[in-house]
């Protein structure tokens, strides 16, 4: 949840006149209508393939969950979110076809996971050889 205060403080700062013309009026947020700070929350979109897509190449070259949620645009907390609604029900909606495979996105995590340490150390073991 929102928390009003800090919105509405960061919103309300309006000057009003006075002897020295720099006093600021305060306004309660708790005063102010619900739907105020409803308005100011984003809109959660249900992810698509694509996403997910991003997600996994990313994930799968460089091995990061972190890194790959910042490319695709999300926080970790949501990839998160995602993992445990696609273990929970493995339906058709985290379902989706991803190098060569159709599968659930947990299972796709896994596998991109598995692939980016076969990378690394593939090229760990060619500059040690090199």
């Amino acid at each position: 949840m929102i928390n009003r205060r800090k919105l509405f403080s960061l919103f309300v700062g309006v000057a009003v006149g006075g002897a020295s013309g720099n006093a600021v009026a305060r306004v309660d947020p708790d005063s102010l209508p619900r739907a105020a700070t409803a308005a100011a929350r984003p809109i959660r979109k249900f992810p698509t393939s694509q996403t997910f897509r991003i997600f996994l190449d990313d994930l799968s070259r460089h091995g990061s969950m972190t890194r790959a949620a910042k490319v695709t645009g999300v926080s970790y907390n949501t990839v998160r979110y995602w993992l445990a609604k696609s273990r929970a029900s493995p339906s058709s909606e985290f379902a989706l076809r991803w190098s060569g495979r159709r599968a659930c996105f947990h299972e796709h995590v896994a596998f991109a996971r598995d692939v980016a340490v076969v990378q690394i150390e593939s090229e760990v073991s060619h500059a040690t050889v090199s």
